[in-house]
C-alpha cells in the first residue's frame, strides 16, 4: 500500500506535477531535503517496499522519526533510506 500525500502529519513544500514526476520511481544520490514533501513520500514508500504489511501508522511514524532524529548534515534520498533501514526499527521495538 503505497503511503500519499495524505498520510503526512507534517505541512511540506511541493513542486508542481510536472517537476514531481523526478520524485517518482527509486531513490537516488539526489541530496535528500526533509522540507519536501515529494521527496518524503519517495523516501517512505522506499522503506515501505522492503516492509511487510506496512501500514499508514508506520508511515507517520517514520515521518516523525525523520523529523526527530535525522541527522541534519546534506545526505542523500539513498542515506536516508539506509539509515532508516539500519536505526528506525532497532529505536522502535
Amino acid at each position: 500500500m503505497p503511503f500519499e500525500k495524505e498520510n503526512l502529519l507534517d505541512t511540506y513544500q511541493w513542486l508542481d506535477e510536472p517537476a514531481s514526476t523526478r520524485f517518482r520511481g527509486v531513490v537516488t544520490r539526489r541530496k535528500f531535503d526533509r522540507n519536501s514533501g515529494d521527496q518524503m513520500l519517495l523516501v517512505i514508500n522506499a522503506y515501505a517496499v522492503l516492509c511487510e504489511n506496512f501500514s499508514v501508522a508506520e508511515g507517520q511514524m517514520i515521518e516523525k522519526y525523520i523529523h526527530n532524529r535525522l541527522p541534519m548534515e546534506a545526505i542523500s534520498e539513498l542515506t536516508v533510506v539506509d539509515w532508516l533501514i539500519n536505526s528506525f526499527e532497532q529505536n522502535t521495538n
